[in-house]
């Protein structure tokens, strides 16, 4: 399929409305922007496939109502992988789907369910499959192993069954969803890691408790990387993608080790995104807000993690679907 071409790409930022989903990880823009690069680099069998497994999700007449009728079919397609991509996070606020875990769903429940893999049919909203909390201290305080499932051990799941011949194409589109969130999710920094401290000894929640400002304002660290990359949804998304996928790629954008992925992103999370202030913890002081210069040193590591996650999403996908 050829790429979509530049002046489609400007008649979406002048004329689509975006497809309205509260922000959350990466956020609906982040995850899109992940999607457009590695749609650019799927081989023609790999994208052949992707397109015609994602016709089997139940939204997806719902996606091509958001789209200009004078959109062909190749910016169709590419866009109803951008917005699949946000689909695991659209499902939270839906009443079909329910929260099946603990501590506000964010922890699994004991038992098989959790991990499950029906397709679907499945109706939990599992929200502990988005992140892995890698812990560290910044004080010396006691940690905790990161609970499974979690986002790698279930994008592990994910893989084999898309590669599984006997699988069905029900499960396989399902699953190509989540495949298209959680590596997004793994290349924000902070659904990598729980910063543990005195302040928060139970962990941070990959910095959602990490307050930037004050009540009625509800900023946190968390949410302030995941809008990084904007917040316009697809006509934003369609714009940073294209502008991204004509920068050279930073080395390991072949890497499909997933522990390679969140070792970077604890690493990168302890070097800049736990800096000052944001180092500087207290019980009960809200964190000012960042500095111009924090923000701007945060969009460069997003831009960076973002054309890594959408290479390294085509590469597993190319290899899935020889």
């Amino acid at each position: 399929m050829s790429r979509v071409r530049r002046g489609v790409c400007a008649l979406v930022v002048c004329a689509l409305v975006s497809f309205a989903t509260p922000a959350r990880a990466w956020n609906e823009t982040g995850h899109m922007v992940v999607a457009y690069l590695a749609y650019k680099h799927l081989t023609p069998v790999a994208r052949q496939t992707v397109d015609r497994l994602l016709a089997l999700n139940p939204d997806i007449e719902t996606y091509k109502t958001t789209l200009p009728p004078q959109w062909d079919d190749d910016a169709r397609k590419l866009a109803a992988f951008m917005y699949a991509a946000t689909w695991p996070d659209a499902i939270k606020s839906r009443p079909e789907y329910v929260s099946d875990g603990e501590h506000n769903g964010n922890r699994p429940a004991p038992g098989p369910e959790s991990s499950r893999n029906v397709g679907y049919s499945d109706k939990f909203k599992h929200q502990y499959w988005h992140f892995i909390d890698i812990p560290f201290a910044s004080d010396g305080s006691t940690t905790a192993p990161p609970p499974e499932p979690n986002a790698m051990s279930q994008l592990a799941i994910f893989t084999a069954a898309i590669r599984d011949p006997a699988a069905a194409d029900d499960l396989k589109s399902y699953d190509l969803l989540w495949i298209e969130h959680i590596v997004g999710d793994l290349h924000q920094p902070l659904h990598t890691v729980s910063r543990f401290s005195k302040a928060h000894p139970s962990g941070d929640d990959g910095g959602n408790t990490v307050g930037l400002c004050h009540a009625p304002c509800r900023v946190n660290l968390h949410g302030l990387w995941d809008a990084v990359l904007g917040a316009a949804g697809l006509q934003e998304a369609l714009a940073v993608g294209e502008m991204l996928d004509a920068v050279p790629p930073p080395a390991g954008g072949d890497v499909t080790d997933v522990k390679v992925w969140v070792d970077e992103g604890v690493d990168l999370a302890k070097r800049l995104v736990y800096t000052e202030p944001i180092s500087v913890e207290s019980p009960t002081a809200v964190i000012v807000l960042p500095t111009p210069e924090y923000r701007a040193k945060a969009r460069q590591a997003a831009e960076q993690r973002a054309i890594l996650a959408g290479r390294r999403l085509a590469r597993l996908l190319n290899e899935s679907f020889k």
